[in-house]
């Protein structure tokens, strides 16, 4: 350990340097170092509990989202990643809803996702809403202002976007309890819905 991120070529010019003095290729020693990674990971993550959760997300967001006034209206599409790319890359669950979530004026194709980032960056999670166009300027600011107040950041060009980091990551011990991975679920199920109720208001 050096105490610091050093940057992707400092990192090939160092391994490229290491492997014939170990007798080994680069890619085989990039290979043993990313599953030596990983493996450490897990003494502190357990990562069928993600799977659990993520599945479990499914089902309390069809829930939320035929029990939502503003949102029974839509009919809404889930699609979950594979199980590998949720255990380890930047995956999650995309929503889609059967039209503009902003309503006739505003078409276009609305998406919401609620992704977890790569596991070497702490696993921390973020919702966002992406419209494929812009939107006008007073309604864009209205929505602003509204999100604002929950916490989500908004933009507008070349498309719009709305976007929320949560604070807390997703490590999840092998000692979590299902209350626990249940209350986990329900928080961020509301953060989501929430931000997409708020978007419907505004149409």
């Amino acid at each position: 350990m050096v105490g610091k991120r050093l940057s992707e070529k400092v990192l090939v010019d160092t391994f490229g340097r290491i492997a014939p003095l170990v007798g080994e290729s680069l890619s085989t020693l990039d290979a043993t170092i990313w599953y030596y990674e990983k493996m450490a990971m897990a003494t502190k993550d357990c990562p069928e509990l993600r799977l659990i959760a993520w599945n479990l997300l499914k089902v309390k967001l069809e829930e939320k989202l035929r029990g939502e006034v503003l949102m029974s209206d839509f009919n809404w599409q889930l699609i979950l990643d594979d199980r590998h790319k949720r255990r380890y890359e930047s995956a999650g669950r995309t929503i889609l809803p059967d039209r503009s979530l902003f309503g006739e004026t505003v078409p276009g194709t609305t998406t919401a996702t609620i992704r977890e980032s790569i596991w070497t960056e702490g696993l921390e999670l973020e919702t966002m809403i992406r419209h494929d166009t812009t939107l006008s300027l007073p309604l864009f600011n209205r929505l602003k202002e509204a999100l604002a107040e929950q916490g989500w950041e908004a933009a507008n060009d070349p498309h719009f976007t709305a976007s929320l980091d949560f604070e807390e990551d997703m490590m999840m011990t092998p000692a979590m309890s299902h209350g626990e991975l249940a209350e986990w679920v329900a928080q961020v199920v509301g953060v989501a819905v929430k931000g997409l109720r708020s978007s419907r208001h505004h149409d």
